[in-house]
C-alpha cells in the first residue's frame, strides 16, 4: 500500500496543551480530495496535530506571557505531547510521503515535523506548502535539508504530480509549481497555472471522514468551514494572500455552494463559515447566494470575513435575510495616513459606515486591527488604540505586526534594518512578545503601552461574550456548540 501522510504542525498547543485548533484544516482537505480523485492508487491520511479533544479559551495574556515561553520551550522538546500524534501516525502508515502545510507562524514546528519525519522513515519524501512555502519560496529548502519539495501557489494538481513522481512515471523537473534539489543546487520550476474549476474535488466533509485522524473525537461544528472561491482583489502591502492565490478571483458556482452546505445540514450542521479572504467580492454572485439559502437551506446560519468596499446596505440587509449572523472586517489602523500606506482601500470614515450598516442589522461583528507596523509613529499608534475602542463591535482581534516573507513589508523592514540577516520566524507570531518593528516609537515604550492594551482588550471582549450570549448571534453559536459546551466556555469567561 502506497501511503501519504498530509500534517498541520502544532502552534497552540505548543502555548497550552488544552488551547486547540478545532478544525479541519481545508488546505490539507483538499489536498486530501485531489489525491481521493485522482490518485485512487494512494492511500492518503490526515493529522491535525494542533487539536485537542479539550478547547480551552485562548487569551492574550497567556500568549504573551507563560504561555510563550512554553512555546520556546516545547518547540524543541521531540516528547511534548504534541508531537506523539504525528510519530504514532509515521510509524502506523510508513507513509512514502508526507506533506506538511506551514505558515509562517509554525514554519519552526513544520520543521520539527521534518526532522521527525526523516528520523523515523529515511527515505519518505518530505513536502511543504502552505502560504510559508509561497511566499518564502527557494528559502524554505536553504532552512532546511530535511525539506525534499516545496511547493509554489495552489497544491491539488501538485501533489498529484509529486505521487506520479513517487511512482517513477514522470521526472521532478517536470512538475510545475515545486522548488527541489538538483545535484546539491536548490531548482524552481515553472509556475503552475491557476485552476479555475474548483468544483471538481469532494467536498470537505465526505473528505474528512475518509482521511483525518481521530475524526471521531472531533465536534462536528469543525466541519463547518468552506472555500466559496480563491484569490483577493486587493493589494494591501502586509499581505501575502496574493503569493497563494493570486489577486484573480475565481468562483465555484453558487449550486455547487448550496450543495455542499446542503451536505453540511444534513450531518448535524446548521452553522457555516465562509473561509474565503473576501466574501461577497462580485455583488451579482452574493444576491443569487443569498436569495438561493433563503429559499433551499432557511434552517442555515453562516458567518465570514468581508470588506468595507464591498458593503452595502441592500447587500448586508440580504446576508442578514439568508442567515448572516457575524461578519469579520479587516481594519488594521485607526490612523487614515497609515491606511493609505499600508494599501487598504479604505478610510476611517468608510469603515465607521461599514460598521453602522453591520449593527443597524444586528450582525455580530468582529473587526482585526494591528499595532506596530515599521512606519507606526505614537501618534497612529494612539490613533488605532482610541479607533478599536470607537467602532460599535462585538469583538475585537488584535494583532502585533509581524513580518512575512515575500511580503512587501518584510523587504521595506530588511532594507531598514529592522530585522537581522539571521531572522528567526519561530520568534514571532501576531502575539508574540518578541514583536517590534517600529522604531519610531522606542522599544519599551511599545512593549509597556502594547502589554496595557491587551488586558484591556481582554476585559472588553470578556464582557461583549456575555452580553453576545442573549443575541441572536449567541443563541445561533449555543445552538451549534451545545447547552454543556457553551456552560463551560461561560465558566471560563467569567472566572478567568
Amino acid at each position: 500500500v502506497k501511503n501519504i501522510l498530509l500534517i498541520e504542525p502544532p502552534f497552540f498547543r505548543l502555548y497550552k496543551e488544552t488551547y486547540s485548533l478545532v478544525k479541519f484544516p481545508l488546505s490539507l482537505g483538499y489536498l486530501a480530495g485531489a489525491i481521493l480523485t485522482f490518485k485512487k492508487d494512494w492511500n492518503v491520511k490526515v493529522i491535525n496535530a494542533d487539536f485537542s479533544p479539550e478547547d480551552d479559551l485562548i487569551d492574550y495574556n497567556h500568549l504573551t506571557g507563560v504561555g510563550f515561553n512554553n512555546y520556546l520551550k516545547n518547540l524543541k522538546d521531540i516528547n511534548h505531547v504534541a508531537w506523539d500524534g504525528i510519530k504514532e501516525a509515521i510509524e502506523e502508515y510508513s507513509p512514502k510521503v508526507i506533506g506538511v502545510t506551514a505558515k509562517s507562524q509554525n514554519f519552526a514546528a513544520a520543521r520539527m515535523i521534518a526532522k521527525i519525519s526523516k528520523q523515523l522513515n529515511p527515505d519518505c519524501l518530505v513536502v511543504f506548502g502552505g502560504p510559508h512555502a509561497s511566499m518564502a519560496k527557494e528559502q524554505v529548502l536553504k532552512d532546511d535539508e530535511n525539506i525534499d519539495f516545496s511547493v509554489v501557489g495552489e497544491g491539488e494538481e501538485t501533489i498529484v504530480d509529486i505521487l506520479k513522481y513517487a511512482d517513477g512515471k514522470i521526472k521532478k523537473d517536470n512538475i510545475p509549481g515545486i522548488i527541489h534539489r538538483e545535484k546539491g543546487k536548490i531548482v524552481i520550476n515553472e509556475k503552475r497555472t491557476l485552476m479555475f474549476d474548483l468544483e471538481k474535488f469532494p467536498f470537505i466533509l465526505d473528505v474528512a471522514k475518509k482521511t483525518l485522524i481521530d475524526y471521531e473525537k472531533y465536534p462536528i461544528a469543525a466541519f463547518r468551514y468552506l472555500f466559496a472561491l480563491r484569490g483577493c482583489p486587493y493589494n494591501c502591502s502586509f499581505c501575502g494572500s496574493r503569493e497563494v492565490w493570486t489577486r484573480k478571483v475565481r468562483f465555484r458556482s453558487v449550486d455547487n455552494v448550496i450543495a455542499e452546505i446542503k451536505d453540511l445540514y444534513e450531518n448535524g450542521i446548521n452553522y457555516v463559515h465562509f473561509d474565503d479572504d473576501t466574501f461577497g467580492i462580485q455583488k451579482s454572485w452574493i444576491r443569487e447566494l443569498c436569495i438561493k439559502l433563503m429559499k433551499e437551506c432557511p434552517n442555515i446560519n453562516f458567518s465570514c470575513e468581508s470588506h468595507c468596499k464591498v458593503i452595502n446596505d441592500e447587500i448586508i440587509g440580504l446576508m442578514k435575510s439568508a442567515g448572516c449572523k457575524s461578519i469579520q472586517i479587516g481594519v488594521e489602523s485607526g490612523n487614515d495616513w497609515m491606511l493609505k500606506k499600508l494599501r487598504k482601500g479604505i478610510n476611517k470614515q468608510d469603515v465607521l459606515d461599514t460598521c453602522k450598516i453591520i449593527k443597524k442589522h444586528k450582525i455580530h461583528l468582529q473587526t482585526f486591527f494591528i499595532v506596530g507596523f515599521p512606519d507606526e509613529t505614537m501618534e497612529t499608534l494612539n490613533d488605532t488604540i482610541k479607533f478599536m475602542f470607537k467602532i460599535p463591535v462585538d469583538t475585537i482581534v488584535y494583532s502585533i505586526f509581524t513580518p512575512y516573507y515575500g511580503t512587501e513589508l518584510f523587504k521595506d523592514c530588511e532594507e531598514k534594518g529592522i530585522i537581522p540577516d539571521d531572522f528567526d520566524v519561530s520568534l514571532y507570531n501576531h502575539q508574540s512578545p518578541e514583536n517590534y518593528f517600529c522604531p519610531n516609537i522606542p522599544k519599551d515604550i511599545f512593549i509597556k503601552k502594547i502589554r496595557k492594551l491587551e488586558n484591556k482588550i481582554d476585559r472588553i471582549n470578556n464582557a461583549r461574550r456575555i452580553k453576545t450570549l442573549f443575541t441572536e448571534y449567541g443563541l445561533a453559536k449555543v445552538r451549534e456548540r451545545g447547552i454543556i459546551k457553551s456552560a463551560k466556555r461561560l465558566c471560563e469567561i467569567i472566572f478567568t
